[in-house]
């Protein structure tokens, strides 16, 4: 007996059903939630991920911010107390080298570096 007609099988009992838009796939492709990405590794261990995308936007908004404080439109500080909230958090997940980054980022934006 085949894993979907199990399940199917189980939801009759809840009185429930399937759609047809319904994709049933291996938890080691990992599955999005919240803008995190959680991965099943072969030692059963759960990968938790920040999405690309979740970081870019963070940068983005770093950016115009650092440029905001700098015009004098944001109070002094602002940047850093919106990155401490941040790294805040991304520490709910395996992101140790994004927060190095994402700090390194932010002190060469302030910097005039990038």
């Amino acid at each position: 007996m085949s894993v979907p007609s199990e399940i199917a099988k189980h939801l009759v009992s809840l009185k429930l059903e399937l759609n047809s838009k319904t994709a049933l796939f291996p938890l080691k492709h990992g599955l999005t939630f919240l803008k995190w990405r959680y991965i099943l590794t072969d030692t059963g261990k759960i990968v938790c991920l920040m999405e690309k995308k979740k970081i870019r936007r963070a940068r983005s908004h770093f950016k115009k911010l650092s440029k905001a404080e700098s015009n004098g439109t944001v109070e002094p500080g602002k940047t850093v107390q919106c990155l401490v909230a941040w790294i805040s958090s991304a520490k709910y997940g395996n992101t140790e080298t994004i927060i190095k980054n994402m700090n390194q980022y932010v002190g060469g934006i302030q910097n005039g570096i990038q």
